[in-house]
């Protein structure tokens, strides 16, 4: 996947590129987190936040970078829930601009 350009953000030692996902992807991403947020249901959240990680990746120390594409991905790099909320925060904000804590 190639990414136009991105906001670099650091979550505790690690260093990311945030970028936007494409409109469709950001319009589907927005319409099945709302229902999932309603619904009260964690598997579609998760696969929402994973539809946007889509979007993010981790810079590596001799700049090279990993696309968050995968769970396995995910977990080997982000190694706390606290870290991952303030990423799937930065991803939204970048691709709506505003967080995802806010009220709306």
């Amino acid at each position: 996947m190639v990414f136009g350009d991105g906001e670099e953000i650091k979550i505790g030692d690690k260093t990311f590129m945030v970028h936007k996902a494409p409109a469709t992807v950001a319009y589907d991403f927005a319409i099945r987190y709302k229902l999932a947020l309603e619904n009260k249901d964690p598997d579609e959240i998760m696969k929402c936040t994973y539809l946007l990680l889509k979007y993010v990746e981790l810079v590596l120390e001799d700049g090279r970078k990993i696309p968050l594409d995968n769970a396995g991905i995910i977990n080997q790099h982000i190694q706390s829930a606290t870290d991952l909320l303030e990423l799937q925060q930065k991803a939204v904000s970048a691709n709506f601009g505003f967080s995802s804590t806010e009220n709306h």
